[in-house]
């Protein structure tokens, strides 16, 4: 007999993969939002039932046809709510509400055993929740450990009286804020303002909507503190428009309005997420206290105090010492339910540093194979069988086929190949000389260091992570 086992948040499949491997566990149920990860997973796992969104699961459905869940596993999203606040854009990840979704959905399947992945900052007080309006006998009953936390809303330069006005009362403040699409544009005509290239390509790109937009900011009436900002705004937008004249003075006008909105933009988040406010104050700018709880003393102690509750190990584990070339840090949290037997331990990595693949030993054997350019070359792979290829113990894990697919790569540009040809193994956008960074991002100094990083050979990588700011360089190709 198989375990049975329920993977949320499944990706395109790889912990279904590991379970399904030991051929101890069957998968009848996973759950992923993102319609391309779910085409990969149905590829590979033909005989599992796939459903949309975690959000909307009918537990009572789950468990008239699957009849006892035994396991669950999955690895929520968690940005941590200070990540986003480093932005200033949002005041709450969305994405940490999903380690909530999680949670509920081992209380409401009860399973045996729950495992679940997550980034190795996990364990970090960065990720926290903020406390919602309707969870406070949750919070109290499982003893959750709460801080008094502050949001700014606005600094103490763009701070007027009327603002606090505004934000006490919902009807004058989705009078005040901006239609999304015109703050996008708006703010990335702020975003721009030091680099003039991109300015101008930003206002002709856009220039009919800038238009609609002056002529909404125009017809404000100036009738409190920020239709007067979005007023001045319009005329000066108005002006440059017509006569490309007095860009300072539109950058100055903008950058109000946008900090303005913003600040909107930010209480309505907090407003529309149900998140108790205790205070707002303005102390050098406008800011409101909140209650904040750890996401990881919530995750232990809801699932280990219930009844029949589960005994919790976690750990940071790395993907190296597994045997993948690659630094990647884990968080596994793997709960037993209390009734059973108690005693197990999370796996320990049996590779050493001295042992460690590198990314040589994952694509050396690439070097020789030419790539494509654009994906409907790539249909029939490309045939490796002729290559006398001597594969070492990672490729003897890794190779399962006489063919190649998806060594596709994007056609490199004359400015980025020349900035690449410069770069030597490890180095960065931050190793370019200055003239070869100029007009490419609003601030160089705050690029990713993943940015035009060139991976070295004799070294695992470091972790794949969200690919726009990731602009890995082959250790020797250009």
């Amino acid at each position: 007999m198989k375990y049975t086992v329920v993977d949320l948040f499944a990706g395109a499949g790889g912990l279904s993969l590991g379970f399904s491997q030991t051929k101890k566990f069957k998968v009848v149920l996973a759950v992923e939002k993102n319609l391309d990860a779910q085409r990969t997973y149905e590829l590979n796992h033909e005989t599992v039932e796939i459903l949309n969104d975690v959000c909307d699961l009918n537990y009572k459905e789950i468990l008239a046809k699957y009849k006892k869940i035994d396991v669950v596993i999955g690895g929520p999203p968690c940005q941590g709510f200070s990540n986003a606040n480093r932005q200033k854009n949002h005041a709450i990840s969305m994405n940490n509400k999903l380690i909530k979704i999680y949670v509920k959905s081992i209380c409401e399947l009860n399973p045996d055993v729950f495992v679940m992945e997550n980034v190795g900052m996990l364990k970090s007080d960065v990720h926290r929740f903020y406390m919602e309006r309707n969870e406070q006998s949750t919070i109290e009953s499982n003893n959750i450990i709460i801080k008094i936390d502050k949001i700014e809303l606005i600094s103490a330069k763009y701070y007027n009286p009327f603002l606090e006005e505004v934000i006490n009362d919902e009807q004058m403040l989705m009078q005040n804020i901006w239609e999304e699409t015109d703050y996008n544009i708006l703010n990335l005509l702020l975003k721009n303002r030091n680099n003039l290239e991109k300015l101008n390509k930003s206002l002709k790109l856009h220039f009919h909507k800038f238009g609609v937009i002056q002529k909404k900011l125009v017809s404000s009436s100036n009738e409190n503190f920020i239709k007067s900002k979005d007023l001045v705004l319009g005329g000066y937008l108005k002006n440059y428009l017509e006569k490309k004249e007095n860009i300072s003075e539109l950058l100055i006008a903008l950058d109000w309005s946008i900090m303005i909105q913003k600040m909107l933009r930010r209480y309505l988040e907090i407003v529309n997420n149900n998140i108790f406010v205790s205070e707002i104050y303005n102390k050098n700018g406008l800011f409101c206290s909140v209650r904040s709880y750890s996401v990881l003393d919530y995750i232990l102690k809801v699932l280990g105090n219930r009844i029949p509750g589960y005994y919790i190990k976690n750990e940071v584990l790395s993907a190296v010492n597994f045997g993948v070339p690659q630094k990647r840090m884990r968080y596994i949290i793997m709960g037993v339910k209390n009734t059973m037997k108690k005693e197990f331990s999370l796996p320990k990595g049996t590779i050493n540093k001295k042992s460690f693949f590198t990314v040589r030993d994952a694509i050396f054997d690439l070097e020789r194979l030419k790539p494509n350019f654009n994906v409907l070359d790539d249909i029939k792979g490309i045939d490796i069988q002729h290559l006398p290829i001597e594969k070492n113990q990672l490729q003897l894990n890794l190779f399962d086929s006489d063919t190649i697919y998806n060594h596709i790569v994007t056609k490199t540009g004359e400015t980025a190949l020349e900035r690449f040809e410069t770069l030597k193994e490890g180095e960065n956008f931050h190793n370019l000389a200055l003239n070869l960074k100029n007009n490419t991002y609003s601030n160089a100094d705050r690029t990713q260091n993943t940015v035009y990083l060139r991976l070295k050979y004799d070294e695992p990588s470091s972790t794949v992570v969200n690919v726009r700011k990731s602009m890995w360089i082959h250790p020797t190709i250009n």
